[in-house]
This record gives structure tokens, sequence and C-alpha cells, in this order.
């Protein structure tokens, strides 16, 4: 028993983590406080980029959401990999009773008459694993572009609010702290790519306009944006 759920354990880490890597890339994208980044996004391939935009909400929804489904699917023949799944069978050894009370808290503003998670649940289960006529209908092309600036930040403590149950599982079981994911199995920061957009943006206005600026523009912009940046955190 207790192997299978420290295996439920590793596997909720690591699609935590893909969840992570998600809310990363986007708050390092879409909201970082440099408001020159927004602005080369927007000047490169504003249409490219709202596509980039709808598609990390969307799988920040999705990969999150479906961690609060049920263990067991309708049918009782399938299984789910959830935080469900991590408390089933209750008991054995180590007790996961502080752990199992913090998703207890998560599942009542998840379920309640008046969730606070309501939106982002009827997203996932009328938009995203259903196309609900009645929501869908007279909707802009990119749905996921509904949610506000208020869900998205939903989105953000639901995830904070789950890690925090693993935190407390991993150190039950392991006796070692659960820090935030970083990038490492990654070769780059989400923010290298504005390295590349500011430099190639300026380049071509240089050819057209004043060619001669571009060497200084190259120490001031080029190696300014999203090159030596503190990675934003997603965890408090």
């Amino acid at each position: 028993m207790t192997d299978d759920r420290l295996k439920t354990l590793d596997l909720l880490i690591k699609e935590m983590t893909a969840a992570w890597a998600y809310l990363h890339g986007y708050a390092e994208l879409f909201e970082h406080p440099d408001q020159r980044r927004v602005q080369l996004l927007e000047e490169t391939a504003p249409g490219f980029f709202s596509l980039v935009e709808a598609a990390f909400v969307e799988c920040m929804l999705i990969r999150l959401v479906r961690l609060m489904d049920p263990p067991e699917s309708r049918n009782k023949k399938d299984q789910n990999l959830s935080f469900g799944s991590l408390f089933c069978p209750c008991g054995g050894n180590p007790d996961l009773t502080e752990a199992k009370a913090q998703f207890g808290k998560i599942c009542r503003d998840w379920k309640g008459p008046s969730s606070k998670y309501r939106t982002l649940k009827n997203y996932r289960d009328k938009v995203h694993s259903h196309n609900d006529l009645s929501t869908i209908k007279g909707a802009p092309p990119w749905v996921t572009s509904k949610l506000t600036t208020e869900e998205i930040q939903l989105l953000k403590e639901l995830f904070c609010r789950l890690w925090e149950v693993l935190r407390t599982a991993n150190n039950l079981f392991k006796g070692i702290a659960l820090g935030e994911p970083s990038y490492k199995t990654l070769k780059q920061l989400p923010t290298a790519i504005f390295g590349y957009l500011s430099g190639g943006h300026y380049i071509e206005k240089a050819f057209v306009n004043h060619f001669e600026l571009l060497g200084e523009y190259m120490e001031s912009e080029f190696h300014g944006v999203g090159h030596h940046d503190k990675m934003l955190r997603i965890i408090p």
C-alpha cells in the first residue's frame, strides 16, 4: 500500500511540475512587469502570440483541473491520476491525515455551493472537455480568452494550494522538503525568446532607418530584455 501511494505521489509531482512549467512560462511571457516585452510581442507577431497565449491558458487549465477529478472514472473500471487517489485507500504508513485535511479544504472550495473555483470548473467541463453548445455559441474563436486576469490568478492559487499538499505528503514519505520546480530539464528559460525577438525586430528597423545605431542598441536592448532575469516565482 505504501509503495502504491509513493508511486502516486511521484506521478502527481511529475504532473504538477508540468503544470508549473506552463504557469511559469505564461507569467514570464505575458505578465512580466517589464512592459517592453508586451510591446515586443505585439510589434513582432501579434496574431501568433495571441494563439500562444490562448494555448498556454488552455494547457494550464486542463493539466491542473483534471488533477481534481475523482480517483475513478464514472464506469468504476478505470483509475484516474488525481489528488484524491493519493488518499485512497485511507490509512497506512505514513499517516497522511495532515495532507488529507489540506486537500479537503481545497475540495470544499472546489465543490461547494459558493465555489470560488466555479468558473474554472465550468470552463474545463463545458469548453475544454466537451463542446457544450449553449456555452460556446457566440463565443470568440479563442474561448480561453474569456478567462479574466482574476481567474488566471485563481489557477495559480489552486496550483500553490495543491503543491502545499504535495509538500506535506512528500515530507511524510521521504522526510525532505519539496521546493519550487525549475527549468533544469530544459535548455532555455522562456525569457530567452526576447533576446532573439528584440535583436531581429531592431535589425529590421535599422536596415530601413539608422543602421549605425545597431551597435548601441545591441548593448542596451538585445542583451537587456530577458537575458539576465531572475526567475519569477509562482509559489510564495
